[in-house]
């Protein structure tokens, strides 16, 4: 049964598909009415998107973690050099694989002074925060004495 022909609207796609399965259990048909519930209240499609992609129980803790806080996400730029760092890391750091070796991983070019600089500082980063462990331990441990 087609009840809205050629349309873009994502709630009159949620209804059709409300419609189209006839054998559908009730917590799917809950988990239905949730999201056109969810699409109701929202400003914006984001959410509705977010609860598409992660569905109840993911998009559930999610809400529960943040609970109305404001995030910022990085851009999809800034994700694929965060991907591209660690990769080049881990080529690195952990592999110790010099600089020509590790640029054959990659189908593009790399920079090898950008990242080597990126790998520094993220080693350091690592660094500091193992100390800071490692100092918390040696109070904690010096006080249970």
């Amino acid at each position: 049964m087609n009840l809205f022909e050629n349309t873009t609207s994502i709630i009159d796609a949620q209804i059709e598909e409300l419609f189209n399965k006839k054998k559908d259990s009730e917590i799917d048909l809950i988990l239905k009415i949730l999201s056109l519930i969810i699409y109701k209240q929202s400003t914006n499609t984001d959410i509705v998107e977010l609860y598409r992609l992660l569905g109840p129980e993911k998009l559930s803790q999610l809400i529960m973690l943040f609970d109305s806080r404001t995030i910022k996400l990085p851009s999809a730029s800034e994700f694929k050099e965060s991907l591209i760092l660690c990769l080049v890391y881990y080529y690195k750091e952990i592999k110790n694989e010099d600089w020509a070796k590790i640029k054959e991983h990659f189908p593009f070019e790399i920079s090898g002074i950008s990242y080597g600089i990126q790998v520094k500082q993220l080693s350091n980063f690592i660094i500091m925060h193992l100390n800071e462990i490692f100092n918390r331990i040696e109070k904690e441990e010096i006080n249970d004495k």
